[in-house]
């Protein structure tokens, strides 16, 4: 019997595969940004994969009113389940933006060209460690993991950070400047999202174990 099996019934063990099924959405939507971005995808495959996380929070809903975990969890897991599905609509949130202007100063341009490449970069590798997280049952394995998703958030606030002072540093038109301080809080908002998500699931299996 799995440590899981011991700790968990059967309707609280589904959940969890349930909330891996979303993470995996979030690895997908977030290769579709990158297409996005190289015009190689449209915002319509990130906008599906947004209603599929949809329809897995609204299953996972069903799950926990149904009666199906310890009532204690139930808080806990409407949680977990809300910041889960964020991170998908965070991702669908950044494309939007990005399609909405595109800025005419080639400087601007490359520059969050290159931060958005660097975001994704730092969202695929934040979601492997959310999926891996959730595989485990060790609360210092969790910990050690979620240390590393909190230093990824750093690196978005640190990116973040860097694309403001930009629009107060250059001279640009508003809209250019208004896309760039929306792109650079869209950016941290999907960071902000999966360690959101690292901090629930903690309390989650905090809470089962004690």
């Amino acid at each position: 019997m799995s440590f899981f099996d011991k700790i968990m019934n059967s309707g609280e063990e589904k959940l969890l595969v349930k909330f891996r099924e979303i993470i995996t959405i979030g690895l997908k939507s977030n290769k579709e940004l990158e297409k996005l971005f190289d015009k190689k995808a449209t915002i319509d495959h990130i906008r599906k994969l947004e209603r599929a996380s949809d329809d897995i929070a609204f299953e996972i809903y069903n799950i926990i009113i149904s009666g199906a975990i310890a009532p204690n969890l139930i808080d806990i897991f409407l949680d977990f389940v809300n910041t889960e599905d964020n991170i998908i609509d965070t991702i669908y949130n950044l494309a939007r933006e990005l399609l909405r202007y595109d800025p005419k100063d080639k400087k601007i341009k490359k520059y969050i060209r290159d931060s958005i490449r660097q975001s994704i970069s730092l969202t695929e590798n934040t979601l492997n460690l959310l999926f891996e997280m959730e595989t485990l049952a060790d609360i210092e394995k969790i910990k050690r993991i979620r240390r590393k998703i909190q230093e990824n958030e750093q690196l978005g606030d640190r990116l973040k950070d860097s694309m403001i002072d930009l629009a107060y540093k250059e001279k640009m038109d508003f809209k250019t400047f208004y896309h760039l301080l929306e792109v650079a809080h869209k950016i941290d908002d999907v960071l902000d999202s999966c360690e959101d998500s690292s901090d629930a699931f903690m309390t989650l299996m905090s809470s089962l174990i004690s």
